[in-house]
């Protein structure tokens, strides 16, 4: 095996950041204690993901069908850091511009 398995690094990538080393370290020594050095190799390679990428990775792995709507949503938060947020309506410029499901929020939240 050249590669761990989708799984395997699924289940590494679901893992809290502050338990992902442990996490991937113990992967490593399974993979060689089955032979696989290539795999291990591999394994040790990945990298502990930062919070905000884990908790991109858990909505990616979890609730893949929303992964469209956040980008959706980070684009219109640059934009509206862009225009400095506001636009005179006393909402962040982001809610009266953005999803619906982000309009309903704000609107529910004034």
């Amino acid at each position: 095996m050249a590669a761990p398995s989708r799984e395997l690094v699924e289940q590494l990538y679901a893992t809290p950041p502050d338990r992902f080393v442990a996490a991937r370290d113990a992967a490593v020594a399974e993979a060689r204690r089955a032979g696989d050095q290539a795999a291990a190799r591999e394994i040790a390679r990945l990298r502990r993901p930062t919070v905000a990428a884990w908790l991109v990775n858990l909505l990616a792995i979890r609730r893949p069908e929303l992964v469209a709507d956040l980008a959706q949503l980070a684009d219109a938060l640059r934009t509206g850091a862009r225009r400095r947020w506001w636009n005179g309506s006393g909402r962040p410029w982001c809610c009266t511009r953005a999803t619906p499901r982000c309009t309903s929020s704000c609107s529910t939240a004034a």
